[in-house]
């Protein structure tokens, strides 16, 4: 409390060591609460404290300071100042530290003067009323960033924000935190469009090192338009082929592979006892009966999957049909005796819940097979011509590259 807080305060002043200081302010468990940090560098510290410690030499004691709802007082046990060996311990993860705050002061204020070149305008006002509730028809319309000829409405910036938020939390949305997910969508999208547009303008897609980059995604760009031009309209997947596709291949749809078995078991340490028993099993007595003994009441049955079952147990269930028991089964330090009471050897998924699965999987397949017959037809259409000098050269220079990293 602050009547003990200031008692320390005045107690140190006059001089008194920290730990006299706490006694007299009547804090119990002293020595608990004084505990050793060990050394530690300053950026560990927490930011309030780390000013009144900085300041602090060996065995100098300092304080009040409030952080997080309570008061410390702290002494300085030890301190060591920088070396050169600890500075080139750590130059490598501060030179990573000092680019990265470079790179994004520099690209900020890229971002500002490239603002004022494109003409962007973000509407604040608009976009602090979107809620994770959601935004009404009429706002969904409204522009809430224009970056030269590209907008963004409400409706899509809620849409993305969403998605976002969803992922990074499963699903549980705060206002606080889909705001932050707003701002950072709102900011990637100016950033990476005012980027490409600069770029674009400085023509770097000409000059390397990017214009080997550009050409390779130009390349990928065009061979996807292309493939949506000759490719998708050849795939088309049915009702039926997703349904024909389910009851053709069940065991793909299985809930557990292997199946589930539904049994009895009952278990012992004492191995005479099991002797017996299995004795009595062996003679033609019912499992029930016989295991009465070990459990008086009603057999508990179990349903489980059988790579559920441990190995032992498992592979005695395996060979037995419903309705047999087995006789002892070693399980550690305990004996088993189990009766196989039903299999079911397909649980497969409701159709409804792998239809859509099933659905993109033969799109794809679809897509590669069409995607074959294309190549085909333009293969034959086209003469390949390999250059041998430059393909020799290239495998030579694979085969340094892979001893290299041998």
């Amino acid at each position: 409390n602050e009547e003990q807080v200031e008692i320390v305060r005045r107690a140190l002043d006059s001089g008194l060591p920290l730990d006299e200081a706490a006694k007299l302010a009547g804090l119990a468990d002293t020595e608990h609460q004084m505990e050793e940090t060990g050394l530690m560098r300053p950026t560990r510290i927490p930011e309030t404290i780390r000013g009144a410690v900085l300041g602090l030499g060996p065995a100098q004691s300092g304080g009040p300071v409030f952080y997080k709802g309570v008061w410390y007082f702290m002494k300085v046990l030890e301190k060591k100042e920088g070396t050169k060996d600890d500075f080139e311990s750590l130059k490598e993860s501060l030179v990573r530290k000092f680019t990265k705050a470079e790179d994004d002061r520099l690209t900020r204020e890229l971002i500002e003067r490239l603002q004022q070149k494109y003409n962007t305008r973000v509407e604040k006002e608009l976009i602090d009323q979107i809620s994770p509730e959601g935004v009404t028809p009429e706002e969904a319309q409204k522009i809430v960033l224009q970056v030269d000829t590209r907008a963004l409405t409400a409706g899509e910036l809620y849409s993305l924000a969403s998605q976002e938020y969803a992922t990074r939390t499963g699903g549980h949305t705060s206002a606080p935190g889909f705001d932050r997910v707003k701002e950072s969508i709102i900011y990637g999208t100016i950033e990476q469009t005012l980027l490409g547009k600069e770029a674009l303008a400085r023509n770097y897609q000409e000059q390397e090192p990017l214009k080997s980059t550009y050409q390779f995604y130009l390349r990928h760009r065009m061979v996807r338009e292309l493939e949506k031009e000759l490719i998708m309209p050849q795939v088309a997947v049915s009702e039926d082929d997703v349904r024909r596709e389910y009851q053709d291949n069940p065991v793909k749809y299985l809930r557990t592979p292997g199946g589930i078995v539904e049994y009895a078991r009952v278990e012992t340490q004492d191995a005479k006892l099991a002797e017996i028993l299995e004795g009595r099993l062996r003679a033609g007595e019912s499992y029930d009966k016989v295991m009465k003994v070990l459990n008086p009441g009603k057999l508990q049955v179990q349903k489980v999957p059988v790579g559920h079952l441990k190995p032992e147990v498992g592979e005695v269930i395996e060979k037995l049909a419903p309705g047999q028991a087995s006789s002892g089964i070693a399980e550690g330090d305990r004996i088993v005796f189990v009766k196989l009471l039903k299999r079911i050897e397909k649980d497969v998924y409701p159709f409804e819940k792998v239809a859509d699965s099933i659905r993109k999987q033969l799109h794809e397949e679809a897509v590669q097979t069409s995607r074959r017959q294309v190549l085909d037809q333009l293969s034959a259409r086209s003469e390949v011509v390999v250059d041998m000098d430059v393909w020799k050269e290239l495998r030579e220079r694979l085969a340094e590259q892979t001893n290299d990293q041998k």
